[in-house]
């Protein structure tokens, strides 16, 4: 699958002089620290106090008033299937808690996402993003800490994860745990997110935005890409396994179902894309 004039096929690459990792996990949005915290039992992995929770309020809603709207003009986001959402509600009984993921590709696909329901979800964060200039914008308004290499951390924030789907909120979990501007293809998906909907028992909600070229105005005026966020059916548990086999098998079908959503066919045609996009890199560097 060769790439041809920013299309592989039907997977549309809009920048191909961006330099992707080798490595998944590896972060391509890095902000200059300020904060330095320790992630024991008594650091607030959610802004819970009254003050922060004032403020979060009102950033959440210029989030909804003015971020959604100027997002969906800056890539003329469209949004597919949101029927789902209320089929995902029906097969979870009516309770309001939710599970969401999604690929993550730039640094506004959190309005991307707020923009499917109108509302903001919780949203667990590196403590990367969460002790930079920013961070405290983004904890206020959707963020939740994790700590990257400190078990104990670790295992605070995933019982704060517990804790908003006990209270019956929307959690959105990015699978792959780290942004690639752009990116049209799927990294690997970490467990926690199939985890936590086997434990209480939750429907998984995949979402995918996909990048397309822009056409008329956008493609006078506009150098980035446009948006397509499209919410698949809502994925069950496959009660019949046992816990971890369970959690694998809805990783799994959740993989795939994005993949679909990013108009790609399956894991093989995923890596397939995802080969040429690194010749592409490696061909650059060996130019120079």
């Amino acid at each position: 699958m060769k790439y041809n004039n920013h299309y592989f096929g039907d997977v549309y690459l809009h920048n191909s002089k961006l330099k992707y990792p080798h490595v998944d996990k590896q972060h391509m949005v890095i902000y200059p620290k300020k904060y330095d915290y320790v992630y024991d039992k008594n650091f607030p992995y959610r802004l819970k106090d009254p003050w922060n929770k004032f403020l979060g309020f009102w950033l959440q809603r210029i989030i909804l008033w003015i971020g959604a709207p100027g997002v969906k003009v800056m890539y003329g986001l469209k949004v597919k299937g949101k029927e789902n959402i209320k089929k995902y509600f029906k097969l979870n009984g009516n309770r309001k808690a939710m599970i969401s993921t999604c690929n993550h590709t730039v640094a506004t696909d959190f309005i991307m996402i707020s923009s499917t329901r109108h509302k903001t979800p919780i949203i667990p964060m590196w403590q990367e993003g969460a002790e930079s200039k920013k961070g405290m914008m983004f904890r206020r308004t959707v963020g939740l800490v994790v700590p990257r290499d400190d078990m104990k951390g670790i295992a605070y924030s995933y019982r704060e994860m517990r804790e908003v789907l006990k209270e019956d909120k929307w959690l959105h979990i990015y699978p792959e745990a780290a942004s690639w501007p752009l990116y049209p293809c799927l990294r690997e998906f970490h467990k926690g997110a199939f985890t936590l909907a086997y434990d209480f028992d939750l429907p998984i909600l995949p979402m995918g935005v996909r990048f397309r070229e822009p056409k008329g105005l956008y493609r006078l005026f506009k150098k980035s890409a446009c948006a397509t966020i499209s919410i698949g059916e809502p994925l069950l548990i496959n009660k019949s396994l046992e816990r971890s086999a369970a959690v694998e098998d809805l990783k799994e079908r959740t993989f795939n179902a994005t993949l679909h959503l990013l108009g790609i066919k399956d894991k093989e045609e995923n890596q397939k894309v995802r080969n040429e996009i690194y010749n592409i890199i490696d061909d650059q560097v060996s130019k120079r």
